[in-house]
């Protein structure tokens, strides 16, 4: 785990150093209240790889139509350094936290060896350590730590209480006297008193002083018979328990073996306010692991995550932005048709109607810089048929081409029929611009819905809080 922080730690410092040597790239291409530690990084990242120019078609037609089809390059390479400044930091957090936490795991690595006691008269505890034998599977395990014995004189408890704690408890994991076959918990202590317990196993050897089974017959039980003496000050009182032991069916795992060895280890080290876990089991090498580990995946795979959504946020963002240019341009588009149906009215020609309507700069809409991109566009020599299909397929709307495939149409053919294909579009686009209206007043009409259910909750709770506490 340490060499995993350094590592961090070295991602972490060689990008913090690459941003500091690359602060003042290019700064004069940010606002000042654009500019971040960190952008000057991204900018080089961006010029070095042209990153800008690797987005997909949907993003560049999006840029392009937000930004009226000007500078769409140099937008999209400042929203692409946006997001690499994002990953930048984010990937810089991920290291620095993930160094700290394998550096502190690592210590802690050396700490979870030992188990510290509980105080006297705290009662037994449970612990949980997650352990790695002979550099295998990763597993949890759970033992009891005893609580430290005091030195002082013992009090007074209750004996009748201490036998039947120990008939509820000697057995361990065996279900029955009748037929024993595990190992037996032979306690030397009953919590919550001072009642000390000696065991005397039985004189043919098949129990161990531990309580483990140490040799059984292959086809038949064995009865014996073990005694618990119980000293309570200056009384002593012998239970007798008969038992049948059994072949006990399968051998005992590592696991279980741990779990001796570490109930072994803490019995023999009651009078100590912490012991050591045992390191080897069976020649079978034992590592204690920290469990914070599993906090620096979580870093890493957060850390993932939230480049990809900042990532997506700052494309939905643009096509956003896109939508909104889409349902404005289909909002002016009764406005547009009712001045070009007054001005031909008039007397004008289509192309002064169309110079006339794309000179209003009062208003900063799409619509209106379109059609001066396609003034500009004619007064720089190109035709008005050529130039107005280009309007055409700049907008992307299926009313705005219908209207430029009539202007093309009147410029070979004449304008007889095209002051009324202009008005009944008008009344169209009047119809379709109130179903605009309508639906985004439903979405609004939506979005006050949760505000108005919040304050009729308040105005309940004002009438019936004071109602119930009247009674």
């Amino acid at each position: 785990m340490i060499l995993a922080g350094i590592m961090f730690g070295a991602v972490a410092v060689m990008m913090f150093i690459a941003c500091l040597i690359t602060r003042k790239y290019k700064r004069s291409c940010f606002l000042e209240n654009e500019y971040k530690f960190g952008m000057g990084f991204a900018l080089w990242l961006v010029d070095r790889f042209r990153l800008h120019v690797k987005v997909g078609a949907d993003m560049w037609k999006a840029m392009d139509n937000v930004q009226c089809h000007e500078d769409v390059e140099e937008s999209l390479k400042k929203h692409t350094v946006k997001k690499i400044y994002y990953l930048i930091v984010i990937v810089m957090f991920m290291c620095v936290v993930s160094c700290i936490l394998c550096i502190k795991s690592a210590d802690n690595d050396k700490k979870e060896a030992v188990v510290n006691r509980p105080s006297p008269g705290e009662g037994e505890e449970y612990v949980t350590k997650t352990v790695i034998i002979d550099d295998g599977k990763k597993e949890d395990i759970t033992f009891e730590v005893s609580e430290r014995q005091p030195d002082e004189e013992e009090t007074h408890d209750v004996m009748d209480d201490a036998i039947k704690y120990i008939d509820e408890n000697y057995l361990g994991d065996n279900k029955s006297p009748d037929e024993v076959s595990g190992k037996l918990n032979l306690m030397d202590s009953v919590p919550g008193s001072n009642v000390n317990i000696t065991w005397i196993t039985d004189e043919e050897g098949y129990i161990s002083a531990d309580g483990t089974i140490e040799r059984i017959r292959e086809d038949e039980g064995v009865v014996v018979s073990i005694c618990a003496i119980l000293e309570y000050g200056d009384v002593e009182e012998r239970h007798y328990i008969p038992l049948r032991l059994v072949k006990r069916e399968k051998d005992i795992s590592d696991k279980d073996n741990l779990l001796d060895a570490i109930e072994e280890a803490d019995k023999q080290s009651i009078l100590k306010s912490s012991f050591a876990l045992p390191e080897n089991i069976g020649g079978k090498k034992v590592r204690y692991v920290s469990r914070s580990k599993e906090s620096i995946v979580f870093i890493v795979v957060l850390g993932f995550i939230s480049i990809f959504t900042i990532f997506y946020c700052c494309d939905r963002e643009i096509m956003r932005k896109n939508a909104l240019r889409k349902e404005e341009m289909l909002y002016d588009f009764p406005e547009i048709m009712s001045k070009f149906c007054l001005f031909l009215k008039a007397g004008m020609t289509v192309k002064g109607a169309w110079n006339l309507i794309a000179s209003d700069n009062k208003k900063d809409r799409y619509i209106n810089k379109e059609m001066q991109i396609t003034q500009n566009e004619m007064h720089n020599g190109l035709t008005f048929t050529e130039a107005i299909e280009r309007f055409g397929i700049r907008c992307d709307l299926l009313q705005y081409n219908k209207f430029a495939n009539w202007l093309v149409q009147s410029s070979k053919k004449g304008t007889d029929n095209l002051i009324s294909l202009i008005e009944s579009e008008r009344f169209e686009a009047r119809a379709e611009r109130n179903k605009i209206i309508m639906i985004n007043g439903e979405k609004i009409s939506q979005k006050l819905l949760l505000p108005m259910m919040g304050l009729l909750a308040v105005v309940m709770a004002l009438v019936i809080i004071p109602a119930f506490a009247g009674l």
